[in-house]
């Protein structure tokens, strides 16, 4: 037992190094919920902000733009899927954990519809939220990963020249190879 608690330890760390430069926020109506989780993911995030309604989660996320936003679902006022709706409009590679107390399939749809990176349950252990922290540094790696690829692609002498001989720019034709990359990786696992 105890060289599974080092382990996690280990990870733990692990993930605090890997979000350290990674900005949060949580949007959770009930006080006491939202300080947990607060208090629970701060050490692992450069920075972590509350909000305890849409409104006050809308007016943060234009001033302070975090790249994780934890929001409960079901709130008053704005529920926490219009906010997501929101938010999504103008960053549609955010990434959004809601967070709700019951699983109904009508919310749970729209996450889903919403792009959610994953759910917590209220209430939520330790063990489930390093699984969820787990799943943010993989999505940031995939993130920055494919960056780094239309990045390399547009800087390409061969793009500007394919470019010009098509009379369209080098984003259009580099969106086209990863779109037509996307759709032989979609074959695959079909066959798969």
């Amino acid at each position: 037992m105890e060289m599974k608690q080092k382990i996690d330890m280990e990870k733990l760390i692990s993930l605090a190094h890997s979000l350290s430069n990674v900005e949060a926020m949580i949007v959770e109506d009930d006080i006491r919920a939202n300080e947990k989780l607060s208090n629970s993911l701060n050490n692992y995030f450069k920075a972590m902000y509350s909000a305890y309604n849409g409104e006050e989660a809308l007016n943060i996320y234009r001033k302070r733009k975090p790249q994780v936003v934890f929001i409960d679902i079901t709130m008053p006022g704005m529920s926490g899927l219009e906010v997501a709706e929101k938010i999504r409009k103008n960053q549609k590679d955010q990434i959004i954990i809601f967070i709700s107390a019951s699983d109904q399939p009508k919310h749970l749809a729209k996450a889903i519809e919403l792009g959610a990176l994953d759910f917590i349950s209220k209430p939520c252990n330790m063990h489930r939220l390093q699984g969820i922290l787990e799943k943010i540094v993989e999505q940031k790696e995939n993130m920055r990963y494919q960056t780094s690829l239309v990045t390399t692609v547009l800087q390409d002498e061969r793009m500007q020249r394919i470019a010009q001989k098509e009379n369209t720019t080098k984003s259009a034709i580099a969106f086209r190879a990863i779109e037509k990359y996307l759709d032989e990786l979609d074959k695959e696992s079909e066959v798969l």
